[in-house]
């Protein structure tokens, strides 16, 4: 389990912000880099969505064999590097870089977010509310337990969080529209009003705060 953790985690490293950055320059230089926030709300929606059909698939899959979701899981994974494989490469210009050190480039990196505070605002915000979601995540199942929701009915629930997510990623830009220049505050809001309604409502019915969560979460990667 510790390997499979690390193996995830370093994986998770070279993965985070490498589709961001293909994606954005690849509409910079198609003269469409102004549309990148509707584009990737839209393609992380495709995320959720696969996470909902998987919610649901998952139960019938692992009542057939307990190792055929990991098995098609895997399967999957494997599509997705010959996607990568295939892709076009950006055009962009390295003349910069192209003698510098792996260090030398982080180190500058480090300097320029902490010479502007509004990029090293945003780091922090999403560190912070990656940490604040992470943790409760973890006591979704417990409490749905915890308010007598049948075990049953656990994955048409996750199912239903995941629909709630990819449509809030799709609606990224009208969001931020709506929201500016308050936008992050309102995320914040969002999800500080979801924790407190939790712990006060010890009913079936306060899963339904858990939904102000996913929207959020759906909500993160395109904003941020």
């Amino acid at each position: 389990m510790a390997i499979a953790e690390l193996t995830f985690s370093i994986g998770t490293t070279f993965k985070s912000g490498s589709k961001q950055a293909v994606l954005y320059d690849t509409l910079k230089n198609r003269g469409r880099d102004e549309e990148f926030q509707k584009i990737f709300g839209e393609a992380n929606a495709y995320s959720f969505y696969a996470q909902a059909v998987g919610s649901i698939a998952a139960r019938f899959l692992f009542s057939i064999n307990v190792n055929l979701p990991m098995i098609i899981s895997m399967r999957v994974m494997d599509i997705t590097i010959i996607i990568c494989i295939l892709f076009d490469e950006p055009e962009i210009d390295i003349t910069k870089t192209a003698n510098e050190s792996y260090a030398r480039q982080i180190t500058e990196s480090a300097k320029y977010i902490v010479n502007h505070k509004k990029v090293l605002g945003v780091i922090l915000f999403s560190v912070v509310f990656h940490y604040i979601y992470r943790v409760g995540f973890i006591f979704f199942k417990p409490y749905m337990v915890a308010v007598k929701i049948l075990v049953f009915y656990f994955g048409v629930i996750f199912f239903l969080f995941n629909i709630v997510a990819a449509q809030a990623s799709k609606r990224t830009a009208d969001f931020v529209r709506l929201t500016k220049p308050r936008t992050l505050m309102v995320l914040s809001s969002l999800i500080f009003i979801s924790v407190i309604a939790l712990g006060m409502t010890k009913l079936w019915f306060g899963v339904g705060f858990i939904f102000l969560q996913k929207a959020t979460r759906g909500l993160l990667n395109p904003v941020t």
